[in-house]
């Protein structure tokens, strides 16, 4: 069949339609868009939006097989609103984001409850913590995703012999607590926090059940189900893993700005960096007690990891 001068054939996929690099043409008849919002409320039914998303980043990514270029670029492409983290110290970040308030003894009831009126999830997360004075330039983002993925493994992931699984709990399907689970774990990856170390060993050991769909729902909705079955290389990023804290590692992550040599201020500057130093020591010798090079990373970034995507901007100490 030919339509303006164009061959169609049956199976017909969805193609760039040009002269918008945001819109995708899907059959013969329907165009639809790359750059609409993506909501998170459960039955949306608008997923052809997510596919557009999904396709429009394949074409950039094309045959690269780089876990974290792939990454990369399908954050680029799916993520809209204020940038995820300050680039510059000199620079504000400007633009929308979905801004949650959250409690930190509360913080599950409190993400299902948040999560059902997001109205677009590709605005960055802004963490409003209860009781808390902070602004979000990344690290209450970066922490709350942290807290609420160690929230998911407590209650819906088992991990026995080397398998992790779902747990099924039927108030969880009730509340659509799996759906949301999933959602946050793919918003996770995207938004630059940690990388859900349970994922690939879990999607391996797939089973046909309610509650596991329910999850898939979730990572669907932000488009990392479909991406993870067009590149399958991006799995490796969602192994686990042992990626240890050290001394160096810290030091070098952190940036630490000096005044001119020679002035009182320098001085003053480096006896503190060399006791930071020692201390850092200390700390990783086991000599501070309960203290780890993890708490002080997570003090300073927000991660207790440097994310899989890296940092926008070095920490400043």
């Amino acid at each position: 069949m030919t339509i303006n001068g164009r061959v169609i054939t049956p199976d017909s996929r969805l193609s760039q339609f040009s002269g918008d690099s945001n819109i995708l043409e899907l059959s013969t008849t329907k165009r639809v868009s790359a750059s609409g919002p993506v909501t998170a409320v459960y039955d949306w039914e608008n997923m052809e939006e997510v596919e557009a998303i999904v396709d429009l980043a394949l074409q950039k990514i094309g045959s690269s097989e780089e876990p974290t270029s792939v990454l990369r670029e399908y954050r680029k492409t799916f993520l809209q609103g204020r940038p995820l983290d300050l680039s510059s110290d000199e620079t504000p970040i400007e633009g929308d984001t979905r801004l949650l308030f959250i409690g930190r003894m509360s913080l599950w009831e409190d993400l299902v409850s948040e999560f059902e009126s997001i109205e677009n999830i590709r605005d960055p997360l802004e963490i409003k913590f209860y009781g808390e004075v902070s602004a979000d330039y990344g690290g209450p983002r970066k922490e709350f995703l942290r807290l609420a993925l160690d929230e998911i493994k407590e209650r819906i992931i088992n991990h026995e012999d080397g398998i992790y699984s779902l747990f099924q709990k039927t108030d969880l399907i009730a509340t659509h607590g799996y759906y949301y689970a999933g959602m946050v774990v793919g918003m996770s990856a995207l938004q630059n926090g940690p990388c859900a170390d349970f994922l690939d060993n879990l999607v391996s050991n797939w089973h046909d059940k309610e509650h596991y769909t329910m999850f898939k729902k979730g990572l669907e909705r932000v488009g990392l189900w479909q991406l993870l079955e067009k590149k399958p290389s991006v799995k490796y990023l969602f192994r686990r893993r042992i990626a240890k804290v050290t001394v160096t590692k810290l030091l070098y992550l952190i940036q630490t700005p000096f005044h001119e040599e020679g002035s009182n201020r320098r001085k003053l500057e480096e006896r503190t960096y060399s006791a930071f130093r020692q201390y850092l020591r200390e700390v990783a010798a086991g000599r501070k007690g309960s203290m780890t090079l993890e708490k002080i990373m997570q003090f300073i970034t927000g991660s207790a990891e440097e994310p899989v995507l890296g940092f926008e901007m070095r920490p400043f100490f």
